[in-house]
């Protein structure tokens, strides 16, 4: 609100006490915090609006409960000290739940992709090689393996569609061999660097994608596994990169505006 933060410089959002204790015209409000004294919040506690505009929520409280790593939240589940969690990584992580819990799968507009920085790579500015390259990936072998055959779904297109199943395109691994020996003939050696975030699932992704490019022509993929921050700062931000396994979220499914931004 404009009486709030009106008179705040900018430069001091983040560092304003408003900005923990957020002010809205939702069906919640805000009822306590809990914080350690290193700034960690550990809990945010909401109650009714009592003021809200519309029909009033059936659940009178609810708590947002923060931890700092995914082993504490599943102790935190079997302890029964939280409801219900979300958004946790799909390999190691659901092999552990009991199989008493329930869990309920709910799409997210979000997807991993291969970029290609044509800027850097003579082989990648060449559409055919990257059209190779594409087509020799085993996106079945890969929900298979990595996502157990069903935490994961296959897409052709940066826009992504949350209903239905779409279509699993097969790879094409004589069209990409054949594509990739007729480059070598004319330019040597192929071989390839593959940036990857260190988290289980990318990397054991990577793997994969690694054996699909060597088995149609690549002497050599080189992975190279990078912090996600590392990521962010010496990779995306200066393109520092010939080929990112990244992930990239869409806040609605059909605007690519942060893809291309």
């Amino acid at each position: 609100p404009k009486h709030i933060f009106g008179a705040i410089p900018p430069a001091n959002f983040s560092l304003s006490s408003y900005n923990l204790e957020p002010l809205g015209s939702g069906p919640y409000k805000l009822k306590s915090i809990s914080k350690r004294k290193d700034g960690f919040i550990s809990e945010y506690r909401l109650t009714v609006n009592e003021h809200y505009y519309q029909t009033l929520p059936f659940l009178k409280n609810i708590s947002v409960v923060f931890f700092e790593n995914e082993a504490d939240v599943l102790s935190a589940m079997k302890e029964k000290r939280i409801d219900g969690f979300g958004s946790a990584s799909p390999v190691s992580f659901f092999s552990q739940i009991p199989e008493k819990m329930e869990i309920q799968e709910i799409p997210m507009s979000r997807y991993y992709a291969v970029f290609f920085n044509q800027n850097v790579s003579p082989a990648l500015k060449n559409a055919s090689v990257r059209s190779a390259l594409r087509d020799a990936i085993d996106k079945k072998r890969i929900i298979s393996e990595v996502f157990g055959g069903r935490l994961a779904k296959p897409i052709e297109s940066p826009i992504i569609s949350l209903e239905g199943d779409v279509s699993l395109n097969l790879p094409e691994t004589e069209t990409a061999s054949a594509t990739i020996a007729k480059f070598k003939k004319r330019n040597g050696d192929f071989s390839l660097n593959l940036i990857v975030p260190k988290i289980d699932f990318l990397e054991k992704t990577a793997e994969i994608i690694k054996q699909n490019w060597e088995a149609v022509g690549a002497e050599e993929v080189n992975i190279v596994s990078l912090s996600p921050e590392d990521i962010f700062e010496n990779v995306i931000k200066t393109n520092n990169y010939e080929i990112l396994l990244f992930g990239n979220v869409l806040e609605k499914p059909k605007d690519l505006f942060s893809f291309w931004h």
